[in-house]
């Protein structure tokens, strides 16, 4: 509250998945505005060269993004678990033959604009299915 993050009016079990998420890279409890501060953003401001995978490039990423924005669509919002998700993406990739690291590397980059952030799978668990896609196409507009 006092970083200007929540209002007090946030859903409490929402609030624990952010600490949750956040939870291993924590050291001090007054990281947790700088560590979360993503998942409260409407819209991300970051290098558009982070999304892109070691040996890929622009265009392979952009691919790959719009590939897992129209699968994530077809979701269900009940689907936006971080176990559900996980487990449909990873089979979803593997049916493509996309390797993990060229999907899931930009996905989280496009997620949370970051770096290091918590997996993809808990970024749009916390997000939920509008907010994740919102982010995808954004990240495809980078690209």
């Amino acid at each position: 509250a006092e970083a200007g993050l929540i209002t007090g009016k946030e859903k409490k079990d929402w609030l624990k998945k952010i600490i949750a998420a956040e939870q291993e890279r924590l050291k001090r409890l007054d990281e947790i505005p700088q560590l979360t501060a993503f998942l409260f953003q409407d819209k991300l401001d970051y290098d558009k060269e982070i999304l892109v995978w070691k040996k890929s490039n622009a265009e392979e990423t952009k691919n790959n993004l719009e590939l897992l924005a129209n699968y994530l669509a077809g979701l269900a919002e009940k689907d936006f678990t971080q176990e559900k998700l996980e487990k449909k993406i990873k089979e979803f990739l593997t049916k493509k033959g996309i390797a993990a690291g060229n999907a899931l590397w930009p996905m989280r980059a496009a997620l949370s604009g970051l770096m290091a952030s918590p997996s993809p799978f808990e970024i749009a668990d916390i997000l939920g299915k509008e907010k994740t896609l919102s982010r995808l196409k954004d990240a495809i507009s980078k690209l």
